[in-house]
């Protein structure tokens, strides 16, 4: 008699939201919610985060992030002008993991990413159109 084995591919449920402030829009906050089933190798994180941008060529964001695996705070500054962008971003765990989860206990650690991206073309413009409906 031979052996039965069922599998599966593992599955990730993301949901987040996002606010805008009134009286400041180019204040935003989210909230992400991220889900892997796998059977033992589960896991689950959730994330809080606020990006403001005070100009037409600057973002900021900072973020917190709760998970299995300990917790992260992040931070991203990006610039985008014409033609180019460029971003400096940062993740640093908050807490102390185990030696089963690859960060260095007692130890400063930090992940750091940079990007640059250049962009052709003319920049993509919004047009707000009112449509005025009359009924008699």
């Amino acid at each position: 008699m031979g052996l039965k084995r069922t599998t599966a591919l593992a599955a990730t449920l993301n949901l987040g939201a996002e606010y805008t402030l009134p009286a400041y829009d180019r204040l935003k906050f989210g909230f992400l919610s991220s889900s892997r089933f796998q059977g033992r190798h589960s896991w689950t994180e959730a994330r809080v985060s606020a990006n403001v941008s005070p100009l037409t060529w600057f973002e900021a964001s900072v973020n917190y992030a709760l998970s299995n695996f300990g917790s992260t705070g992040g931070l991203m500054l990006n610039f985008h002008p014409r033609g180019f962008n460029f971003f400096v971003a940062a993740d640093v765990p908050l807490c102390k993991y185990t030696p089963k989860y690859y960060a260095p206990l007692n130890r400063f650690s930090a992940n750091i990413n940079l990007g640059i991206n250049f962009t052709f073309g003319p920049k993509y413009k919004t047009k707000h159109r009112c449509v005025e409906v009359q009924s008699l």
